[in-house]
Parts: C-alpha cells; structure tokens; sequence
C-alpha cells in the first residue's frame, strides 16, 4: 500500500484519465472537476475542510448554484437560498449535464431518491440498470460510483432498502490512488468539495468521517 499523495488531482492527470475513459464515466468527471475548479478547489479529509475554497452565498456563486437547481431539478432557487440544500441538484445537474438520461438517474432534490432507486435495481438485478447499490463491505468503488451516507441514524444498508425519502449525501468518486478515495460532492461546508477518503483492503471503503452505508456502482460504458 502506497503512502497518501500529498494534494489530490486537480486536472484529468493521466491515471485519472485513464480510470474515467473518454465515456460518459469520462464526461461525468470532466463536469466535476470543472466545477471544482470554479469553485476554487475545496478540500476536506476527515472531515475537516484543509483547503478552503469559495462559498454558495458569495457574489456570481450564488448564481452558479442556480444553475444547478434549475438544471439539475427545475427548481427556481440559488445559493442565497440557505434553507434548501443543494448537494442532490448538483449531483443531479453532473449527471444531466453528462448526458445521462433520466430513466436511469432519476434527478431529484433529493439523495435518498437516486440511493433508494439503485438499491431496488440492487433487488432484481437486471444486467441492464445502469446504477446498482451495493454494501461497503462487498463492494470496491470505482470512478464513476456514488459514496453514500446518512443523515438519518444508524449506518444500516438494509434500514434504507424500502425508504426513498430520509437525509442524505452523496459524493461521485473522481480518483482512486493507493490508500486513498477522491470523491467530489455540493453544498459540502457551503461549496464544491473534494473529499479524501481512506481506502483499506481490497481497496473497500473504510472511512469514519461520515456514516457511509452505500456504494453506488456505475455501469455506464467507459467508452
């Protein structure tokens, strides 16, 4: 096991390129990092912001929020709107914005809506769902894969199967490097933010920083 780069990637470096493909994988990173880079390249690791980057509230942010509640949701609200978080709009504007359709990443306002979905595809196990949930323990993430965790209560993947409205997060997954998850997720400490996350055998989720209870695979074509 490799030691902990000491900053994440900050452009489609050449792993990062090659874990993401040129697909729609690739292009669903292409939006994150963007936005991330818009947004000045925040970063937490455990659960502690080391990086600070620029916040919803502040001047032409407000309004980049915007665009994700509009695209992502069809909702007319923006940062300024502190009341409403909008960490679901902004998955919901990435995966839209890379051209993934709606029948196999229903957008919503809210994480429990997409996480609930994927583990009911989990449930039937069609081999042509594009998004399937899956147990920390049984499943390494990939680039391209949803981290999830609760709001909620107790970190029980089987709590959540047959709940599809409880608070939430999800986080998409941009790097993975030795020891280590790079996830990027919205409204995380008012902003776009990268998390590290540790990565321990068998290269399975193992960090304590939030109530993680999910993986969310993405089956989408690489190329």
């Amino acid at each position: 096991m490799g030691t902990l780069p000491l900053m994440p990637p900050t452009t489609l470096d050449p792993v990062t390129l090659q874990q993401a493909g040129p697909g729609t994988i690739g292009r669903i990173v292409r939006v994150l990092l963007a936005e991330w880079n818009r947004f000045g390249q925040q970063v937490m690791m455990d659960g502690r912001v080391i990086q600070r980057g620029w916040r919803e509230t502040q001047r032409g942010f407000d309004d980049r929020v915007g665009l994700f509640w509009r695209y992502g949701t069809g909702l007319n609200l923006d940062g300024d709107d502190t009341d409403h978080p909008w960490s679901a709009a902004f998955i919901s504007y990435t995966m839209r914005t890379a051209g993934v359709p709606d029948h196999l990443f229903p957008r919503s306002r809210r994480h429990s809506t997409y996480i609930h979905f994927a583990q009911q595809n989990a449930l039937v196990n069609d081999p042509d769902t594009a998004f399937i949930a899956h147990r920390l323990e049984t499943y390494a993430p990939k680039v391209g894969d949803l981290v999830a965790y609760t709001r909620s209560g107790a970190a029980d993947y089987d709590r959540y199967v047959n709940r599809a409205r409880y608070k939430s997060h999800t986080d998409i997954v941009t790097y993975v490097h030795h020891g280590e998850i790079g996830v990027i997720g919205g409204n995380v400490a008012d902003s776009v933010t990268l998390k590290r996350l540790k990565r321990g055998g068998a290269g399975r989720l193992i960090d304590d920083s939030h109530a993680w209870f999910a993986v969310i695979e993405n089956r989408l074509p690489l190329r």
